[in-house]
């Protein structure tokens, strides 16, 4: 069986989809990993692909060039003062462009709350 490897996003963070790209298939990466969901950071660069038709196609056309493939998308936060439904687009047209996984972190101490929202993701992501 042979190992695959992915570029994660926070190799080199802030860098476009279509440069993150491209720099994993020049590295001999098999996947990348890349961050449409923002994390609402100071200065932080929006890769919005699923309200973006453009870079939606951008990196459907540099994924196909490259013959790399999209792994996973970050990062599908569960936090009291966020809406896990609102990650759906993401998932959609992550899938689309051939991902199979989301990373996720909980940043709660109440065990009902995350279990419960944790959920909501996975059923999102199915």
């Amino acid at each position: 069986m042979s190992r695959k490897f992915s570029l994660a996003y926070l190799t080199i963070p802030g860098t476009s989809p279509v440069d993150q790209i491209n720099i994993a298939a020049e590295a001999g990466y098999d996947y990348v990993s890349l961050r449409p969901i923002p994390m609402h950071l100071p200065n932080e660069p929006l890769f919005q692909f699923d309200k973006d038709r453009k870079l939606f196609n951008d990196i459907k056309q540099a994924l196909s060039a490259n013959d790399i493939g999209l792994l996973d998308i970050e990062l599908a936060r569960v936090r009291e003062d966020l809406n896990v439904e609102d990650y759906e687009s993401a998932f959609s047209a992550a899938a689309e462009l051939g991902a199979t996984d989301v990373l996720s972190s909980i940043w709660s101490k109440d065990k009902a709350y995350y279990y419960g929202e944790f959920e909501k993701i996975c059923d999102l992501a199915a």
